[in-house]
């Protein structure tokens, strides 16, 4: 099987705009990264995935890996539509701040003045109303990290998974009584898909719309990713979906290709072609567009550092109001700041990792989770901020 993954790395493809001849080295670069990257998924034994380059010019260049549907022999390619996990975050934590932009949404709104029913989560360190819609925002809230508390077998990845998450919001609503926060609210930021599954709550009511239906309008649609949905695929675009796997030791599982995120769709329900993240990634680079989406103005509010999330010995992970923000250490000892968000979720995996100074992003999604560990995805981190992105700066200066 092995071997039918490795012989389906298909050939380096160029997108939209051919690269510029300055950006050529960074390319060479790319495709080196991805060399060792694809070393890293045959031992990981991942059935299928893709990475993205996107270039200072708007340029997008993929490297596809193996198979969408193993069973079936369908390969991925330009048309495969990958499951984003909690990328999907991002959009809803664009959502709220539309919102904000247009005066029905404050920052420091009580989260009981539109979901009235929070006031019943207990806070030991005061009201219910002192927490906040930034508190959401910056996973500072004090909630814990899971929608719902309990899991079939802690990993996420396995097929009873589904039945223990909320179809429906009135089963998170039930759960307020017994939710308590963990910390002072605003304290600190410590990660939680309770507190974006309760946003996009906030964005349902105060927009009068559902959630999915709010962002395809006012997020989707006017960025053009015409084929990017939440939840079960429709039918025309069916034969392009990703199945989700699982590898352990025995074998690799295969979880499907669809699953209900219901009253989590806030959290995780996106799905998609890498086309489409990447107009997305090219207007987070720009902003070309950004009047008819977010402001300038509110998307660098954004991508501003709120409260310090993580540290290790190269970088600095702080988060924004729904970005993760990142300050890494390059090869020469330099920092340069980088921002996005990454998605695990029911075998898929992903990342959005964007350079804040436009000299391009990266993307990567698979469809496999390992029981040994999936190291390769920061192993490809670290070799495109070490090796590709000096590249991509000096191409962009000449």
């Amino acid at each position: 099987m092995m071997a039918r993954i490795l012989t389906a790395w298909l050939m380096l493809t160029a997108c939209m705009a051919f690269p510029a001849r300055a950006q050529e080295p960074a390319v060479a670069a790319f495709e080196r990264a991805v060399g060792g990257y694809e070393t890293k998924l045959e031992a990981e034994q991942v059935v299928g995935g893709a990475v993205a380059l996107v270039l200072p010019d708007g340029g997008i260049v993929q490297r596809h890996h193996g198979y969408a549907d193993r069973d079936a022999g369908i390969r991925v390619d330009d048309n495969t539509l990958f499951h984003w996990a909690s990328v999907t975050k991002l959009f809803t934590s664009i959502a709220a701040m539309q919102l904000v932009e247009r005066g029905l949404l404050d920052l420091d709104d009580p989260v009981t003045d539109h979901v009235p029913a929070f006031a019943r989560v207990d806070n030991p360190f005061g009201a219910p109303r002192g927490i906040t819609i930034r508190h959401l925002l910056t996973h500072s809230s004090g909630l814990r990290g899971a929608t719902w508390p309990w899991n079939a077998d802690g990993a996420g990845t396995s097929p009873r998974w589904q039945p223990h998450e909320p179809r429906d919001w009135s089963q998170i609503e039930a759960m307020f009584p017994y939710t308590g926060l963990s910390f002072q609210p605003g304290s600190k930021a410590s990660y939680s898909n309770l507190g974006i599954s309760i946003l996009g709550r906030v964005v349902e009511v105060v927009s009068g719309e559902g959630m999915e239906t709010y962002i395809d309008k006012n997020v989707l649609r006017p960025l053009d990713m015409h084929r990017t949905y939440f939840d079960t695929t429709p039918w025309h675009l069916a034969p392009f979906r990703v199945h989700g796997y699982r590898a352990a030791d025995d074998g690799i599982l295969d979880l499907g290709p669809d699953l209900q995120t219901g009253a989590t769709n806030a959290n995780g329900g996106l799905n998609g072609p890498m086309a489409d993240m990447a107009t997305f990634v090219r207007w987070l680079m720009t902003g070309a567009v950004s009047a008819r989406v977010l402001q300038p103005a509110t998307l660098d509010r954004m991508i501003a550092p709120q409260l310090e999330f993580a540290r290790d010995d190269r970088r600095t992970i702080s988060m924004g109001l729904g970005f993760f923000v990142v300050d890494e250490r390059g090869p020469e000892g330099e920092t340069h700041r980088y921002f996005g968000h990454s998605g695990f979720q029911a075998g898929h995996r992903s990342s959005l990792y964007i350079a804040a100074d436009g000299s391009g992003a990266f993307i990567f999604a698979a469809n496999t989770v390992s029981e040994g560990g999936n190291s390769s995805a920061g192993e490809l981190r670290i070799a495109m901020v070490d090796e590709v992105w000096p590249q991509l700066r000096q191409g962009a200066i000449r």
